[in-house]
């Protein structure tokens, strides 16, 4: 596997020893701007998440291995809503996506500057890698589907199927603070959560990150290797 980072060389060792420890795969390093893989989104003064041709053809550029890119940009998978539609990262087959851009703050504005401890910041963006990895990797059976509502707006976006133990790496978060209940909740399977936000899950998290379950589903690819 390769992590492909825009000029975010501690980030990528970091990001690069943690995910050996939890998956056990060879992790390699390369520094690369990716200026024309995002497209520009004005509207919101960010990046839209990158189009599957162009994952493609990446993917082809590194012979099928598997491509974690860590990025500065402030990503979003649509354009319809500011509040809404900004994320932490994606992950598809042969590439997986995680930004930083939301990670140095409090909150979780957009940041170029460092606002809490490195070692915070170094564990957040950890658990985001160790958890769009793991959409490739961890068998789903034993998820839920997991969607944002906008409480205000009543706005949907899907997210996938997420682990169901809120211990669990693969535990989906929804912002660095829990939404409160007039902003908005997580709908995981049938129930309604209001503890996806990332400080929260970094404060139970389990010491290896991962349930037993989430552990027990691991089956990595030909391509990680």
């Amino acid at each position: 596997m390769i992590i492909l980072h825009e000029h975010l060389p501690q980030e990528a060792e970091h990001i690069a020893e943690i995910v050996r420890q939890i998956y056990n795969i060879p992790i390699r390093l390369d520094d690369q701007i990716l200026r024309n893989f995002f497209p520009a989104l004005l509207k919101f003064q960010g990046h839209l998440t990158s189009q599957p041709w162009k994952e493609d053809t990446l993917s082809e550029i590194f012979s099928g291995e598997k491509i974690l890119i860590l990025t500065p940009r402030d990503l979003y998978c649509n354009d319809h809503s500011k509040d809404d539609d900004w994320i932490f990262g994606y992950s598809r087959e042969n590439v997986a996506v995680v930004t930083v851009a939301r990670m140095k703050k409090r909150d979780r504005q957009p940041s170029e500057t460092l606002h809490i401890p490195e070692k915070d910041y170094l564990k957040r963006i950890a658990t985001l890698a160790v958890h769009e990895i793991g959409h490739d990797i961890i068998g789903r059976e034993h998820m839920q589907p997991a969607v944002w509502i906008n409480t205000k707006t009543d706005y949907k976006l899907p997210l996938g199927p997420h682990c169901t133990d809120n211990r669990c790496a693969m535990y989906e978060v929804v912002d660095i603070q829990a939404p409160s209940k007039e902003e908005g909740y997580m709908q995981l399977g049938e129930e309604k959560k209001y503890d996806a936000g990332l400080n929260d899950l970094l404060e139970r998290m389990y010491p290896e990150m991962l349930c037993f379950p989430c552990k027990e589903a691991v089956n990595i690819p030909e391509r990680y290797y």
